[in-house]
C-alpha cells in the first residue's frame, strides 16, 4: 500500500476546484468558527454540526447567528456547505416515543439548516430494529412528514450506510427502495450521499470492480441523486459491516479508488467532503487529505505502476534497478517546481525514501535526477517531468 504519511503534496489551488471539495469542521465556540477552520485548510466545501450530535437538546439558529455564520462563511472560499444530522436521531423505531422524538429533532435540523443558508443535510436511515420492510416504511413516512412541516431550501441527502446490526441503506436497493416510498412533491428534495467507506464496509468492491460499484449505482439509484460524496479510507475489510474511517490512502481501500473518484467525469460536479481522522492537529490533516485529493484531480501528483509480486528475498535486486516490483509511486512536476522534499518508491508496508535535507533546503533537483526507477531506466527527470520513461533530461544515471 501506498502510504501518504510522509508526504506533503504540491496540489492545484482551490479556486481550481471543479466541484466543492472540503472537510467536516468544528463548530466550537459558535457556527461561525467553522468560517476560519474552512479557511485554514483551503476548502471551497463543507461539512458541520449544527449542534451537539450525541445529544438530544435541540436550539434554533437566531437571526444575528445566522447573519454571523453568513458573513463568516463569505469571507472563505467555500461554495458549498452541508450539515450532518444527529447521531441519535432514528425515524425507522418501532419505538413510539424514539420515532417520536426523533422526529422532532429531524426537523429542528432542518429548520437550523434553512436558517444557515445550507445547501444539504446529510442523514442516515435509521434502525428498523423488529423488520426490515416496517423499517423502511416508517422512516420514509418520518422524512416525508418532516419535509412537509419544514420547507425550505435545504436538500436532503440519505448517506449510504455500511449496514452494521440492524441499520437501513446499506445496498443500493434498499436505498432506491426507500427513497420511491417517498412522494414526488418531497422527493425532488431528496438525494443520496455516497460515502467510500461506508460502500465499501458494505460490500461494494471499489478496489477490484470500481467501474462495476459504479454502474450499478448508476442502474440502481441514479447518479442524478448524488448529491454529495464522502471520501473516507476504512480500517475495516471489504463487506465487513464496520464503518471504521481512515486517512486516504492508508487504510484497507489505498489510494487508487480515490484517484478514480478525483478523475471521474460523472462526479467532476460532484461536492466531496472528507471525514477522516483528526488526529492531534485536525488542520494539518485535513489540508494534507485535500492536497492529496486535489493532486489525484490534476493527475499530477502520484503515477502508480502496477508490477508482478517479486518472489521472496527480491528486494534487493528491485533496489538494484531490476524490474518486478509490487509498486512503486512517483512524484512529479509539481513537486519538484516546488523545490519540496520528494518521497521516492513505496515497498509494501510503507517505507518511503527522502532527499537529504541539504538537498530539500536548497530546493535541487539533482538528487532526484541520478535515481533511477525498478520499473526503467529513470526514477525521476531533472526538468520536472514525468518520469514514468525515457531517459533523464540534464543527465542523471
Amino acid at each position: 500500500m501506498v502510504t501518504t504519511a510522509s508526504l506533503e503534496p504540491v496540489a492545484p489551488p482551490p479556486a481550481e476546484d471543479r466541484a466543492p471539495l472540503g472537510a467536516h469542521v468544528s463548530i466550537a465556540g459558535g457556527t461561525w468558527e467553522a468560517g476560519p477552520r474552512c479557511a485554514e485548510i483551503a476548502a471551497t466545501g463543507a461539512q458541520l454540526f449544527t449542534k451537539q450530535a450525541n445529544r438530544w437538546a435541540e436550539r434554533e439558529v437566531t437571526p444575528e447567528e445566522a447573519a454571523r455564520f453568513r458573513a463568516a462563511m463569505a469571507a472563505t472560499s467555500v461554495r458549498w456547505l452541508c450539515a450532518h444530522d444527529s447521531y441519535l436521531i432514528n425515524l425507522a423505531s418501532p419505538d413510539p416515543a424514539l420515532r417520536a422524538r426523533s422526529l422532532d429533532s429531524f426537523r429542528a435540523e432542518l429548520r437550523r439548516c434553512h436558517a444557515l443558508g445550507l445547501d444539504a443535510l446529510v442523514s442516515h436511515p435509521g434502525n428498523f430494529m423488529d423488520e426490515r420492510a416496517s423499517g423502511v416504511a416508517r422512516n420514509a413516512d418520518a422524512i416525508t412528514e418532516a419535509l412537509e412541516a419544514e420547507p425550505g431550501p435545504t436538500r436532503l441527502l440519505m448517506e449510504l450506510t455500511a449496514g452494521q446490526g440492524t441499520v437501513l441503506g446499506s445496498t443500493f436497493e434498499e436505498m432506491a427502495e426507500l427513497l420511491a416510498r417517498l412522494p414526488a412533491h418531497v422527493a425532488s428534495r431528496v438525494g443520496v450521499c455516497l460515502d467510500t467507506a461506508h460502500v465499501w464496509a458494505a460490500g461494494y468492491d471499489l478496489v477490484a470492480d470500481y467501474d462495476g460499484v459504479m454502474a450499478r449505482l448508476a442502474d440502481v439509484l441514479g447518479l442524478d441523486r448524488l448529491g454529495c460524496l464522502h471520501l473516507n479510507d476504512s480500517k475495516a475489510k471489504c463487506g465487513s459491516h464496520l464503518d471504521r474511517h481512515e486517512l486516504i490512502g492508508e487504510g484497507t481501500l489505498g489510494a487508487e479508488p480515490f484517484r478514480r473518484v478525483m478523475t471521474d467525469a460523472r462526479l467532476a460536479a460532484i461536492p466531496k467532503v472528507i471525514e477522516t481522522p483528526k488526529g492531534d492537529d485536525a488542520a494539518a490533516n485535513d489540508g494534507r487529505m485535500l492536497r492529496l485529493l486535489r493532486s489525484f484531480a490534476a493527475g499530477a501528483l502520484l503515477a502508480v505502476v502496477a508490477g508482478p509480486v517479486l518472489p521472496g528475498g527480491a528486494r534487493g535486486r528491485a533496489r538494484r534497478g531490476v524490474p518486478g516490483r509490487r509498486r512503486v509511486a512517483h512524484e512529479c512536476r509539481a513537486r519538484h517546481a516546488a523545490g519540496a522534499g520528494v518521497a521516492r518508491g513505496g515497498w509494501p508496508g510503507g517505507a518511503w525514501r527522502r532527499r537529504s535535507p541539504g538537498e530539500r533546503a536548497a530546493g535541487s533537483r539533482a538528487g532526484c535526477a541520478r535515481r533511477r526507477c525498478p520499473y526503467g531506466p529513470v526514477a525521476w527527470r531533472g526538468d520536472g517531468a514525468p518520469c514514468l520513461a525515457g531517459a533523464p533530461a540534464g543527465g542523471g544515471g
